[in-house]
């Protein structure tokens, strides 16, 4: 009877995540459109899409590769992997487990995946704050953390990501954080700190400011805990996500550039009217607000939908009434970690629509910001954070039914809100094309340069801003080498190396690219190679060994 009793219980956990990833995998199918999802299609993957998968590919091929680390992205020094983004943790698996390297893509069933696991793990997240809160596990709650499940997963702000960025399609990780933290609220404190330590080590494997924003939940969490574990032992789970977090960005490559110079910070910010911005796209919202600094657009686009942004309004009016039916829930946490979170995202420098206002912060303060400086991501958090307090908020205050209801109309209204900004991501994503190079014929040759490299000057750099596309592909498919690299930061030595001069020095076995003038300058040097300017970019020269 016991097991049978068990067995019912389980089940009744087990539908309504298979649920919400069986409906999250049909939205993401629709998301994404064919072409990403055709392993055998890579004339979509253009912009820092190419920079990844030219990334994995060259990684894998490579025989000399060091841990992370490669030459044949920025001849003749060695740089690290993880500065190209390419989610270097399972990049490592790959390598070790031998996987190679078909050509084929992946990267639409990466998105998918995030989707399915975004919208699992945020229903899982949301039924553990139910719990904490002293509902009890009914019929009407598995309908209610399935919507909620829904609503993560038809986040814009997160699919949107799918234009551009692989690893920070990756917030899953953010969520699946959130879960551990209140699903294992009542473990033993060293089992609940080893869980949230672990996941914040897979964020620092995969992204930098994944690894922050599931640090700061984390941290959070653990000061809500003082209660439960104790004082000492809520510090003591902050130095060891401390330690977990660095080891992880140490481990994966991602501190090779921590002293590089980083530029951007307030460009790439949150407007204070972002949350209400949709570019235009969304349904009801059809709002599409000035982008005051020029980077808000893609970075700051940080549209929650209709539905969560109805029940972000119904917060603080629900809040007042029924906090204190939330005394196992760390509502207060949680509203000061949303606040922590929006603010960080605006930056120093406060837009509102197409107004601009500076603040005025120490040069340390803003050095440390700096080294996150597309800051808009931080809301992010405070998306996902809304659904999981608003949706206990709405239970606390309603009768189950009508909760569940209620939270049923939420979802209609964001799907029917969101599903435009869905279309415009698929026909984004079928429109892309990357950059091909200028045709000429397989030789022996050993590798292609360009001079400047993007990385020196990209508006400057022969065939363009898009180059490293070009570039990257014909690399990958010949097995060359480059000196020209697009990469999330710049070291220093690399700089040194590559940026120093305009001085052409070519080996005989090298395909060259050169901005006209710098040809024009080393033309006498060039007496061992055929040159000839490119047809489809004006002022590049291609250059072939004799």
């Amino acid at each position: 009877m016991k097991d049978s009793v068990v067995r019912a219980a389980w089940w009744r956990g087990v539908v309504p995540c298979m649920a919400v990833a069986v409906l999250a995998y049909l939205w993401g199918r629709w998301v994404l459109g064919p072409g990403p999802l055709d392993p055998s299609n890579t004339r979509w993957i253009w912009g820092d899409l190419a920079q990844v998968y030219v990334a994995w590919g060259v990684y894998l091929t490579d025989p000399a590769a060091g841990w992370l680390q490669t030459t044949r992205m920025s001849h003749p020094l060695p740089i690290s992997i993880s500065l190209f983004d390419p989610m270097p943790i399972f990049l490592a698996i790959a390598k070790w487990a031998g996987t190679g390297w078909s050509g084929q893509q992946y990267l639409g069933a990466y998105f998918l995946a995030c989707l399915v696991l975004q919208g699992v793990f945020g229903a899982l997240a949301v039924r553990a704050a139910l719990k904490l809160a002293g509902m009890q596990d009914m019929r009407a709650h598995h309908v209610i953390w399935t919507m909620a499940g829904l609503m993560f997963a038809l986040l814009p702000f997160t699919f949107w990501r799918f234009q551009g960025h692989t690893a920070l399609s990756s917030q899953w990780v953010i969520v699946l954080g959130m879960w551990a933290s209140l699903g294992l609220w009542h473990a033993r404190p060293w089992w609940w700190t080893l869980a949230n330590a672990s996941v914040l080590f897979l964020a620092a494997g995969i992204n930098p400011y994944l690894a922050l924003m599931t640090g700061m939940s984390a941290c959070a969490m653990a000061l809500s805990r003082w209660r439960l574990a104790g004082t000492a032992w809520s510090l003591a789970a902050i130095a060891v996500f401390a330690v977990a977090a660095y080891s992880g960005l140490r481990l994966f490559g991602f501190m090779a550039a921590s002293d590089a110079v980083t530029q951007g910070y307030g460009v790439y910010s949150m407007n204070l009217l972002g949350p209400i911005d949709s570019n235009g796209t969304a349904l009801v919202l059809r709002r599409d607000i000035a982008d005051a600094t020029g980077g808000q657009t893609f970075e700051g686009f940080v549209y929650p939908g209709f539905g969560v942004l109805l029940l972000a309004i119904a917060i603080p009016f629900l809040l007042p009434a029924t906090r204190r039916r939330l005394e196992g829930f760390p509502w207060a946490t949680v509203v000061l970690l949303c606040m922590a979170a929006f603010v960080l995202a605006l930056s120093s420098t406060l837009t509102v629509g197409a107004h601009i206002h500076e603040i005025v912060l120490p040069d340390t303060v803003l050095s440390l910001l700096g080294r996150f400086r597309a800051s808009g991501r931080f809301f992010w958090l405070c998306g996902f954070w809304i659904i999981v307090l608003g949706t206990t908020l709405i239970v606390a205050r309603m009768p189950r039914r009508l909760a569940a209801i209620v939270l049923c109309g939420l979802v209609f209204l964001q799907f029917i809100d969101v599903a435009p900004i869905g279309s415009a991501v698929s026909a984004n994503m079928a429109a892309g094309q990357h950059q091909e190079m200028p045709a000429f014929s397989r030789g022996t040759y050993a590798g292609v340069v360009a001079y400047p490299p993007f990385q020196c000057s990209p508006h400057g750099t022969p065939l363009g801003v898009r180059n490293y596309e070009a570039i990257g592909f014909r690399m990958l498919r010949d097995g060359l080498y480059t000196n020209s690299f697009y990469a999330a930061r710049n070291t220093p030595e690399q700089l040194v190396r590559h940026c120093s001069g305009k001085t052409v020095t070519p080996s005989p076995n090298e395909v060259v690219l050169m901005a006209d003038d710098v040809y024009r300058s080393n033309a006498g040097s060039m007496k061992d190679f055929d040159c000839r300017p490119t047809r489809a970019y004006d002022k590049s020269w291609i250059c072939l060994p004799r």
